[in-house]
């Protein structure tokens, strides 16, 4: 990027087939903008995108990842399948069971995040650390993290999980198991710093499972503020360093999210927007999108 320093004889193999390609295709329109429009995403490729167009689509998520598939259900150590029509009820048996079972106090009364994916600075992971240090003493809502990553993170957050066992767990590295943590949580949280598609939002979406992402790529053309999920009141900062204001915008969503719970009936209605929107980012939407670009080549 151009805040980067310059590599005197650098071959760019991306830029090479940025200009010779009769199309450049990317996972969602936002980024396919952010490509063109943002240096800092563009990466010195931008006059070339900008040349060339970008058509973005989003990714698909199998049709099988369901809530209502009982074979995925019991892969996903999940108690029960459910729908739209159960999901209040079920959600809230499958989260008093992960609160029993991650020593996390049974709580209907307190929401329950997940955080699902790479312990690293995309993910914009040392964010969720720093506002959890400022507000957790203040804010009634429990944490699982689901992953790994970077050792220095990995040390904060068996540090943070230790000084408040009541409200954050450490799962680690899990497998299709992960499922039931996220179906039983309220909130799924993803500040990344950039996240050309995202998958772990659609995922979470069919599980009546909310996103609560920062505004970049995919993000925002798959989840719809407080209709679908929440968004940050921003994007956070791409730069590697820990930006204040992105901890701020991190802590503030944090607690507008236990705000939102608190409204038991627009609560389940998102849920259920949630759910419905999600069963349409399938692979065969998607395959028709590129179907359609291919043709028009």
């Amino acid at each position: 990027g151009r805040t980067e320093p310059k590599v005197k004889r650098c071959l760019n193999w991306m830029g090479c087939a940025a200009k010779y390609v009769d199309k450049i295709l990317t996972v969602s329109p936002t980024y396919a903008w952010e490509l063109i429009n943002l240096p800092e995403m563009g990466c010195e490729l931008d006059e070339i995108f900008m040349a060339k167009g970008v058509t973005g689509i989003v990714n698909g998520v199998k049709e099988t990842v369901s809530p209502m598939n009982a074979t995925f259900a019991k892969k996903a150590e999940m108690t029960s399948t459910f729908s739209v029509k159960d999901v209040d009820e079920k959600k809230a048996e499958l989260k008093a069971m992960l609160q029993e079972m991650y020593g996390l106090p049974v709580s209907a009364e307190t929401p329950l995040c997940v955080f699902v994916g790479r312990m690293d600075l995309q993910k914009g992971y040392d964010y969720i650390l720093a506002a959890l240090q400022a507000i957790l003493k203040k804010v009634d809502l429990q944490l699982i993290i689901i992953g790994t990553g970077r050792a220095d993170l990995v040390a904060s957050t068996k540090a943070l999980a230790k000084k408040f066992p009541e409200k954050v767990y450490l799962a680690g590295w899990c497998g299709a198991e992960r499922y039931a943590m996220v179906a039983g949580a309220d909130y799924n949280l993803m500040p990344s710093r950039w996240e050309p598609c995202g998958l772990a939002q659609m995922e979470s979406m069919r599980f009546g499972t909310l996103p609560v992402v920062s505004q970049t790529g995919g993000l925002v053309d798959t989840v719809q503020d407080m209709v679908t999920g929440i968004h940050m009141a921003g994007a956070v900062s791409v730069e590697k360093e820990l930006d204040p204001s992105s901890v701020e915008l991190r802590a503030q969503v944090l607690e507008k999210c236990v705000e939102v719970y608190g409204d038991k009936e627009h609560t389940s209605k998102m849920r259920k927007a949630a759910m419905a929107a999600g069963f349409e980012f399938t692979w065969s939407n998607a395959a028709l999108q590129y179907e359609t670009v291919f043709e028009e080549l």
